[in-house]
């Protein structure tokens, strides 16, 4: 008695979950029966027919048995099957080549398909981990900055997607996706004035000063100050903003808030209307 394929191996394979490999010969006319010896738990096999359906990747003994008869003592052969993992079907990742600064913010943008069977997916940053964090098991993002210096490149992380194996597959093959993290435009900078209506003073000599600070801003930078139009107007100090005011006419002053690592610089402007003073007149000027 014996099997016509003594070592089979084949790989595990959703669509063909069964294997036959018939024992055959020896003498006498009894009956030949199958049952799984070691194995149980990889496949099940028909008692009558002997094939085999397949449950997980493993090794699985089969035995047959041919039974005695009148002439012929009772006849057992074995054969071992090893079913192996499969590999897994490409592993996509769909994430976008950038995505901006938020601080604080989980951003999911890592959209996962491909892979077979019930292995977990999981993620990581294998470079640029100074950039950003990741949540191992969900994918998403935290951005902590832009670039290593204020203005400078934008920082780029690489991260790399994982789908474990199971009982059935091989892990899948690791995908690498590379982002670059941009600066954010800061937000809810501005003067402390804005009502245009108070934006108009009448020339004095004694009192010549006029200050309108500009607050806001999400970074880290300093806040300079220069006049783009009426340098002939006024003055300004650069670090407060104060102006000195020569004579009449309109000034206008921008505000520029530096960015950082993380957020580009941020801009505002407005525009003082200096009216001339009226002048006193008396009897004697008549």
């Amino acid at each position: 008695l014996n099997f016509p394929i003594s070592a089979p191996a084949i790989t595990f394979n959703p669509d063909q979950l069964t294997f036959t490999n018939q024992a055959s010969g020896g003498s006498g006319s009894g009956k030949i029966t199958y049952e799984i010896i070691s194995g149980t738990e990889y496949a099940t096999v028909d008692e009558n027919t002997g094939v085999v359906t397949i449950i997980k990747a493993g090794q699985v003994t089969v035995q047959a048995t041919k039974e005695s008869d009148d002439k012929y003592d009772e006849n057992t052969t074995t054969y071992v099957l090893t079913i192996n993992h499969a590999s897994q079907s490409e592993l996509k990742v769909d994430a976008p080549d950038s995505i901006t600064f938020i601080d604080g913010t989980k951003q999911d943008v890592l959209n996962v398909s491909g892979g077979n069977g019930s292995g977990k997916i999981t993620y990581s940053i294998i470079s640029g981990s100074e950039f950003a964090t990741i949540d191992p098991n969900t994918g998403k993002i935290t951005t902590t900055k832009a670039s290593n210096t204020a203005a400078g490149v934008c920082g780029v992380i690489t991260v790399r997607v994982e789908k474990a194996g199971d009982d059935c597959y091989n892990a899948a093959t690791p995908v690498d996706k590379d982002i670059t993290i941009n600066f954010a435009d800061q937000t809810g900078f501005d003067f402390e004035i804005t009502d245009t209506d108070k934006l108009v003073v009448t020339y004095n000599d004694s009192n010549n000063k006029f200050s309108n600070k500009a607050s806001g801003g999400q970074s880290t930078g300093s806040i300079s100050y220069e006049i783009t139009v009426g340098t002939d107007v006024a003055d300004i100090n650069a670090e407060t903003g104060e102006l000195t005011i020569k004579q009449a006419g309109q000034v206008t002053v921008k505000a520029v808030k530096s960015g950082d690592t993380c957020y580009n610089a941020a801009q505002a402007t407005y525009t003082l209307t200096v009216n001339p003073d009226s002048p006193e007149f008396s009897v004697s000027d008549v």
